[in-house]
């Protein structure tokens, strides 16, 4: 595309990786459809604005190959009820969708052992003014990159 690129995420989905029973493909690698257990959705976190990512870092050798696929967000606050679903999100395996600036969708941690949190850090500040946050970074090798979904999918499973 020749348009000018912004990086960071307009949004999160996360699902228990258990939960997404299959995904189908096109002919070139797009996902058409994602196919969940019965009573499974994927979650929308909202974080503050311009403070999610997503990388991928190759990890490879003359023998083996992986994606290093890395989801970051920043989350204002804390609630009771948010401590009780960032315990259970610390120790979950998932998988993510990420919504890019370019009105992209991606299907990350499907293709392996899926993203299990790495950190999930409550930050209080110290002054009045410092942000009251929780920073969460999600990782996990997949045997492959991230494959982009049709935007049509994503009503079906949020």
């Amino acid at each position: 595309s020749c348009e000018f690129q912004f990086g960071g995420l307009q949004s999160v989905l996360l699902a228990n990786k258990a939960d997404v029973t299959s995904v189908a493909y096109s002919s070139t690698g797009l996902v058409t459809g994602v196919t969940m257990a019965s009573g499974s959705t994927f979650h929308v976190y909202e974080f503050e604005p311009e403070n999610a990512s997503f990388t991928e870092e190759f990890q490879g050798d003359a023998i083996s190959k992986s994606f290093l696929q890395t989801v970051s967000m920043t989350l204002a606050g804390q609630t009771q009820s948010m401590a009780v679903q960032l315990e259970s999100l610390a120790l979950s395996t998932l998988v993510a969708i990420v919504r890019t600036q370019d009105n992209r969708y991606w299907l990350v941690g499907f293709k392996g052992y899926g993203l299990r949190a790495t950190s999930v850090n409550l930050n209080s500040g110290a002054a009045f003014t410092d942000n009251y946050i929780n920073e969460i970074v999600l990782t996990g090798n997949n045997a492959g990159k991230a494959n982009e979904i049709l935007s049509s999918v994503i009503s079906t499973i949020s």
